[in-house]
């Protein structure tokens, strides 16, 4: 993840991308099997709950072979105890580099983030919180590398198409639908709102800096 945003500071977001191969337009890339079928999608639901954390939802969805790896972008600061709450749809989870040459075929670029172990099906569903608030991010799933599938060898890929060689995320605030072939993803906490006072002695601060510069001067 090249750059961070000023996160949400509160709300709920809702997207979903499909397929680009029948859309035409901004969706998920897709190889092998699940490039050949319209029922491919990925969406999210992002919550803010009342302790200001908040509750990621994401349901994978395609018809051939079960996911075998799931992987969701964060920043380097992202650790395993970021992740609390009820989780659904995975035993646990791994967070650090992942690289396209580690049994990752046709991802674009190094990402880091989260690996969710244990998930599986033909819709997987993954859910978990975080006080981490959201930005504009990138993912990648594959299904098994290989394996019988009515009697061929079926290898298939996904991931986001903003998701490019070299990416850069885009700075835009989280919001309902997907930004540029982004999704959202959890990132820097939420900086608090300061007071009005803290504010007042920060300007008067920031004045009398100036006031000695002038002086110096």
């Amino acid at each position: 993840m090249a750059a961070m945003l000023v996160p949400a500071t509160a709300g709920a977001f809702s997207g979903s991308l499909l397929n680009t191969a029948y859309i035409g337009s901004d969706g998920v890339w897709a190889t092998g099997n699940w490039n050949r079928i319209d029922q491919l999608s990925l969406s999210w639901d992002v919550n803010q709950n009342p302790d200001d954390s908040w509750t990621y939802r994401y349901v994978f969805t395609h018809r051939c072979r079960p996911t075998a790896r799931f992987l969701l972008e964060t920043s380097p600061s992202f650790t395993e105890n970021d992740i609390f709450g009820e989780t659904i749809g995975f035993s646990s989870a791994v967070v650090r580099l992942h690289h396209p040459y580690e049994a990752n075929p046709n991802m674009p670029s190094s990402l880091y983030g989260i690996d969710f172990l244990g998930v599986g099906g033909l819709s997987t569903t993954i859910q978990f919180d975080s006080f981490r608030a959201p930005i504009w991010g990138d993912f990648y799933s594959r299904s098994a590398l290989e394996g019988p599938t009515g009697g061929s060898r079926c290898h298939q890929t996904a991931w986001n198409q903003g998701f490019l060689q070299n990416d850069i995320d885009p700075l835009a605030p989280a919001a309902n639908g997907s930004y540029l072939g982004h999704i959202l993803v959890p990132d820097t906490q939420t900086p608090p709102i300061p007071e009005p006072s803290t504010m007042l002695l920060l300007g008067s601060g920031l004045l009398g800096a100036v006031a000695v510069i002038r002086r110096r001067r």
